[in-house]
């Protein structure tokens, strides 16, 4: 199933250990037998900030980590966020979670962080469901009911 994986800073380390262990998978069994994966990373800076940024393209390209969305919030004019990420991918985080019963992982700092996050999906199911925003709140509640949310905050 889908893993679509959220975390600024080091939060991305749990994220690297998963992409590994996919990378494993895909050697051994092929790809057709992994699910997809997604990593929305933030962080402030391309340059400064951007934790294992080159194993990470390096994993993309390779096919590993099906989609990258790093967002840097102060290289441009215009701050960008894994939420502003995830919200303009919405049809596809929609179908990876919703769809094929995909799983949400938060990694990094507690407070504000989680609700955008859980924000900005629920923004996604509505957006790429075509559905009124109470029916994509139920599915976000649907989907951590089903323990298919797993934040690991500190």
């Amino acid at each position: 199933v889908p893993m679509v994986m959220t975390g600024t800073g080091t939060g991305v380390a749990p994220f690297l250990a998963f992409a590994r262990e996919r990378d494993w998978f895909i050697k051994n069994n092929g790809p057709e037998k992994n699910g997809e994966m997604w990593l929305f990373f933030g962080c402030r800076n391309r340059r400064s900030d951007y934790i294992l940024g080159d194993e990470l393209e390096d994993l993309s390209k390779r096919g590993v980590l099906s989609h990258l969305m790093p967002a840097f919030s102060r290289d441009g004019p215009k701050k960008v966020y894994i939420q502003n990420k995830i919200e303009e991918q919405a049809e596809g985080v929609y179908k990876a979670l919703v769809e094929k019963k995909g799983y949400l992982y938060l990694c990094g700092q507690a407070g504000d962080r989680e609700k955008d996050v859980l924000n900005a999906v629920t923004k996604a199911f509505e957006l790429g469901g075509k559905m009124p925003a109470e029916k994509a709140k139920q599915l976000l509640d649907e989907l951590i009911e089903d323990g298919r949310y797993c934040p690991e905050l500190y």
